[in-house]
């Protein structure tokens, strides 16, 4: 589960903030190559989600977000990618030797 350590981290970092190079003024931060961000909802001044994402040398953006109820998304983009809207396709994601699972993905 290294997704859930590193939005975890980006999450705690977001909110203590020490030691941790900032991206931009937009609450941004820098770890090794991840780019994590803190989005909180300022009417009611809880936090919304955080994410984390690292674009490849290939362009591919990887984004993993956490949002308050634990409800987690992936999400890949790349800027070369022109899939029609609606489009839909099987795709398989896969973590080492747990195996894989099955998920339609619709644009």
């Amino acid at each position: 589960m290294r997704w859930v350590s590193l939005v975890l981290v980006c999450a705690a970092a977001s909110l203590l903030g020490g030691g941790i190079a900032r991206a931009a003024n937009d609450g941004a931060f820098q770890i090794s190559d991840w780019t994590g961000r803190a989005y909180f909802n300022h009417k009611e001044k809880t936090l919304d989600r955080c994410s984390a994402q690292l674009t490849n040398a290939d362009k591919i953006t990887i984004i993993y977000s956490l949002d308050r109820h634990y409800m987690w998304t992936f999400e890949l983009s790349n800027p070369s990618w022109n899939f029609p809207k609606g489009s839909a396709f099987e795709v398989a994601f896969g973590s080492g030797n747990r195996g894989y699972f099955r998920q339609r993905v619709i644009e």
